[in-house]
C-alpha cells in the first residue's frame, strides 16, 4: 500500500546527535529493520520505519523554529499523521530544574511572538509581549498547551525508567539562550521553568493540521553550571533516545 494511505506517528528531534543515538540502537536492537529515505520538501533528513504497533516517521529538523514549522508541515501537509513526539535537550530556566532532568512541557510559550488579541495569530504581526500591562499579560495569556495524553505517556516513561523529571511551562523561541543572567531574567519575565527553540513552532503547526503534540526533553545546562556546560553533556546522554521510542511504539496511543 502506498504510504499516502497509511497513519503514521513522527519522532521528531533537531540534531544530528539526537537521530543518530536513536538510529543506532534501533538497528542494534533490530537488525532487520527497514529504515527508507524518502523526499519531502527536497529535504533528505526524514526516515520511515515500521514499528511493531505503529508506522513511525523520524524527522530531523534542524534547530530552530523555522527549521521545524518548514519540515514539519512539508510533511503533515503529505502525509496523515496522528501525533508528534518531540524530544532532545534544552536549558532551565529555574533553579529548580537540574542538569539530567527531564521536562515534560504541561504549556508553551513562543517568546518571539507572545501577542495582543484575540484574533491575531500568535506567529503573525502583534504588540509584543513586554509592552502588555500586567492586567493585558494575564488577559491573553494564550499559551499552547500540549495533549494531555503525550504529557501522561512521557510521565509514564520517565517512572518506569526511575528518571526525574519535572512539569511546567517551556519557553520557546529562535534564539539560543546561553547566558545565565538572560536565562533568570525570562524566567522572571514569563514564569516559564525550561527554554527551547522549536516546541512553539511544533505547536502551532499541530494545532492547524489538528494533530496531536508532546514534548520532553532533557535539560542539558541548569543555572548552577558553565554557560557551555551542555556540549560534554549532550555528547554523553543521549542513552534513553530509543528507550522512548520503544516505549511509545509498544504503547497503545
Amino acid at each position: 500500500m502506498s504510504n499516502e494511505y497509511k497513519t503514521f506517528k513522527i519522532f521528531m528531534t533537531a540534531m544530528d546527535c539526537e537521530q543518530d543515538s536513536l538510529l543506532k540502537d534501533l538497528q542494534e536492537d533490530v537488525p532487520e529493520v527497514n529504515l527508507s529515505f524518502f523526499e519531502y520538501n527536497f529535504q533528505e533528513n526524514a526516515l520511515m520505519c515500521e514499528g511493531t504497533n505503529h508506522n513511525w516517521i523520524f524527522l530531523k529538523s534542524g534547530v530552530g523554529p523555522i527549521n521545524a514549522s518548514m519540515n514539519l508541515s512539508a510533511i503533515l501537509n503529505k502525509y496523515e499523521v496522528s501525533s508528534v513526539f518531540l524530544f532532545g535537550v534544552g536549558g532551565a530556566l529555574s533553579d529548580k530544574i537540574e542538569q539530567g532532568d527531564y521536562f515534560i512541557a504541561s504549556t508553551i510559550a513562543d517568546q518571539d511572538s507572545l501577542y495582543y488579541g484575540e484574533n491575531i495569530e500568535k506567529m503573525g504581526t502583534g504588540r509584543p509581549y513586554l509592552s502588555l500591562s500586567e492586567e493585558e499579560k494575564k488577559k491573553n495569556n494564550k499559551d499552547y498547551r500540549v495533549q494531555p495524553m503525550i504529557t501522561e505517556l512521557f510521565k509514564m516513561f520517565c517512572e518506569k525508567n526511575y528518571l526525574e523529571y519535572k512539569k511546567g511551562k517551556v519557553l520557546s523561541g529562535a534564539s539560543f539562550v546561553d547566558s545565565l543572567q538572560r536565562r533568570k531574567y525570562l524566567n522572571k519575565t514569563f514564569n516559564a521553568d525550561f527554554v527551547e527553540m522549536e516546541s512553539a513552532a511544533c505547536a502551532y503547526v499541530c494545532s492547524k493540521f489538528h494533530v496531536r503534540f508532546g514534548m520532553m526533553k532533557i535539560c542539558s545546562d541548569d543555572l548552577s553550571g558553565s554557560e557551555d556546560q551542555y556540549v560534554d553533556f549532550i555528547k554523553e546522554n543521549m542513552n534513553n533516545v530509543y528507550s522512548l521510542f520503544k516505549f511509545l511504539d509498544e504503547t497503545d496511543i
